[in-house]
């Protein structure tokens, strides 16, 4: 996007919304490959991308690193659907964010890109929709935001998703591949918090006790 173009006539040029997934991760404290394991007879990372599939993203990426082959093997068909493989998977998330960044730059010019965890099981298409359509509300009134993300609100605590606007690409493509990268630009923006009363934007499975699972 031209740096000169203003949050206004980017919401009137109807910028698209792409959303990641990402699922390349090892899962140390799990004991095995979290992305697989099933709630209710759906593993982890298909009830993710299905939630990224309910939004209006025209184009949902889901970066896979450990055990790939498995996990592309429960990825629904869908058109809009493509798998960004993250060989660097151990060095961390900031890699497997910056390969989605450079997938979305390649593929649509600017957009808007949300991103989702694998491991979050309650999120949901409707949470994406509300972060989304508040960052794009703020922008159109002229507010400086480059990215939102969810808030729990009893808590404080941030969450998922986390919506970048079209600005951001450009950082997002040059994260270095450590797990705090997509924090430390985070704290680096200008970001709108968007507030939630449930705690399905926080709840993450770290270990086996956090919920029922069974391995598909």
């Amino acid at each position: 996007m031209p740096p000169e173009m203003s949050p206004a006539a980017e919401t009137a040029n109807g910028l698209p919304l792409a959303a990641v997934v990402l699922a390349a991760g090892q899962a140390r404290r799990f004991g095995r490959t979290k992305q697989l394991v099933a709630i209710h007879g759906e593993s982890l990372v298909t009830r993710a991308v299905r939630g990224a599939l309910a939004s209006p993203a025209v184009l949902v990426l889901v970066v896979v690193g450990h055990d790939a082959a498995r996990v592309r093997a429960v990825l629904p068909d869908e058109t809009r659907l493509i798998v960004v493989d993250n060989p660097a998977y151990r060095d961390g998330q900031g890699g497997s964010l910056r390969r989605a960044a450079a997938a979305v730059r390649e593929r649509l010019g600017a957009a808007y890109l949300a991103v989702l965890l694998a491991d979050m099981p309650r999120v949901t298409g409707e949470h994406l929709v509300r972060v989304h359509a508040a960052l794009v509300d703020a922008r159109r009134e002229g507010a400086p935001y480059r990215a939102a993300r969810a808030i729990h609100e009893p808590s404080g605590l941030p969450g998922h998703p986390v919506v970048f606007a079209p600005e951001a690409l450009d950082a997002l493509c040059r994260l270095p591949d450590r797990d705090d990268a997509p924090r430390n630009l985070l704290r680096a923006l200008d970001v709108l918090h968007v507030p939630f009363d449930d705690d399905g934007v926080i709840f993450d499975i770290d270990r086996p006790g956090d919920v029922g699972t069974d391995p598909i």
